[in-house]
């Protein structure tokens, strides 16, 4: 009678080996995969500049303008993008005067203001459109006719300067 050997206890090793084998190239591959499909997550900010009022300065009525008993004149005014030491960093267009009064006469005593009044109808809206750059000052502008000086005014009323609130509407640009 042949005995045979069998070497069970080897072909375990060879088994056992080859499994280990296998288990460390999948779990290398699930590294190398975790490693080259991370993701993350999480918030971010962005904020907002606040606008700063657009000033209109020098709008007014000069000596010089076309301003007599019963007639209409020009007032001029500049737009002021530099409001705060940082300024407006946009720039601003506006397209329409929303609202216009006469706030003042450089002598109230020989003419008072309330003999100068807005002449035309509101909205008027200006062609072209006025624009302002950031943190600048516009050109001079001119809106025609936009005040009429009473036929009943003083002599007192000549050469006289009169000081115009108006309220522009506009974008920032």
């Amino acid at each position: 009678m042949t005995v045979m050997k069998l070497h069970l206890p080897r072909r375990r090793s060879v088994a056992a080996v080859l499994l280990a084998s296998v288990a460390a190239v999948t779990l290398l591959g699930a590294v190398a995969n975790a490693y080259w499909r991370a993701t993350g997550s999480g918030t971010g900010t962005a904020a907002t500049g606040t606008a700063l009022t657009v000033t209109i300065s020098n709008a007014g009525v000069t000596p010089a303008a076309d301003l007599h008993p019963g007639a209409t004149a020009s007032v001029t005014f500049i737009l002021d993008n530099r409001l705060s030491s940082s300024g407006n960093s946009f720039g601003a267009t506006f397209n329409k005067v929303t609202a216009a009064s006469v706030v003042s006469s450089s002598d109230e005593v020989a003419c008072p203001h309330a003999n100068v009044t807005v002449a035309p109808s509101l909205p008027y809206t200006f062609t072209p459109a006025v624009t302002v750059g950031g943190n600048s000052l516009s050109a001079a502008r001119t809106i025609s006719g936009l005040v009429r000086l009473a036929s009943s005014a003083p002599n007192g009323c000549q050469g006289k300067t009169f000081t115009i609130s108006l309220t522009l509407s506009g974008t920032s640009t």
